[in-house]
Formats: structure tokens, C-alpha cells, sequence
């Protein structure tokens, strides 16, 4: 109920008409993290693009899918952005989320806690994502990543 002075402006009409010309239908994407059993997420501990490589073998291993931060979906345009998993991305159900490299940001975990085991990998110990894990390796995840593809694959 606060008072503020109000001001009258008669209506001025835009110069020009804006006319939609076409529309065109998103394509659809070929994943939906809300509904997988198992997601592997990766964060900015990925050092480069072609990682995802490493990330998508632990992730059939695993008969899982993958998902992304937002920094890899829209800072570094790595993924698309059905695969962003946070406050504006996909909110999880999974039975699993393994993570790599993700910090665990607020607006992140937001998106991840819905998940009913998280495990988390990242080489900084004292990593946010650490107090959200029900299992947590501090470890480099480039050689973590490997060593669980072997061991998983026999």
C-alpha cells in the first residue's frame, strides 16, 4: 500500500507493423533426463569438448544418459540444452546421478537432488557437491573415469 505519483501518456502507435512471416516447430529432442533411471552428469571439470567422448562410454557402460551443467549446455555449447540439469533445466528422478566435475551449485543441485543416490566425483575436496552425495571420490576424473569403464565392462 504504498502511495507513488502516477502520470498519464496518451498511446503512440509503433512505426512500423511487426508480421510474423513463419513459424517453426522446435525439433525434438532425443532425450528426457526427468524420466531416466541412471544420469551422468558432467560439469566444468571437463577440460575439453572432445572429453564428452570418455563421459558418453562410462554413461553406456552404465545404460545410463547424460547430462550437463549449465555452463557446458550454454556457456561452452557442448551439449544441448534438454541435457542441462538444474533450476532452468531438467529436475531429475533417477535412480542414480553420477557426477563429474560438477561443483554443486545451489541452482545445479536444484535440478540433482531429486535423484535417489548421488554419487559424486571431483577433484576439489572441498566442492559444495560433497555435502549433496551419498558417495563422494575426490579424485582427478580423468583417471577415475577410465578405471570404472574397465572395471564395469568385464
Amino acid at each position: 500500500s504504498h502511495q507513488c505519483p502516477t502520470e498519464t501518456v496518451p498511446y503512440v502507435a509503433p512505426r512500423h507493423e511487426i508480421l510474423c512471416r513463419e513459424r517453426r516447430a522446435k525439433a525434438a529432442s532425443s532425450v528426457d533426463l526427468s524420466k531416466a533411471k541412471r544420469v551422468v552428469g558432467v560439469g566444468r571439470g571437463l577440460a575439453a569438448q572432445d572429453d564428452l567422448k570418455m563421459v558418453h562410454e562410462l554413461a553406456a557402460v552404465l545404460n545410463a544418459e547424460v547430462g550437463c551443467s549449465r555452463p557446458i549446455a550454454e556457456g561452452e555449447n557442448w551439449m544441448e540444452r534438454e541435457r542441462y540439469i538444474g533450476v532452468s533445466g531438467v529436475l531429475l528422478k533417477s535412480d542414480l546421478y553420477l557426477t563429474l566435475g560438477i561443483s554443486g551449485q545451489i541452482q545445479h543441485m536444484v535440478g540433482g537432488n531429486g535423484a535417489k543416490v548421488i554419487v559424486a566425483i571431483n577433484k576439489d575436496k572441498n566442492a559444495p557437491i560433497f555435502n549433496y552425495a551419498d558417495y563422494g571420490l575426490v579424485g582427478d576424473i580423468y583417471k577415475v573415469v577410465p578405471a570404472l569403464i574397465s572395471q564395469l565392462s568385464r
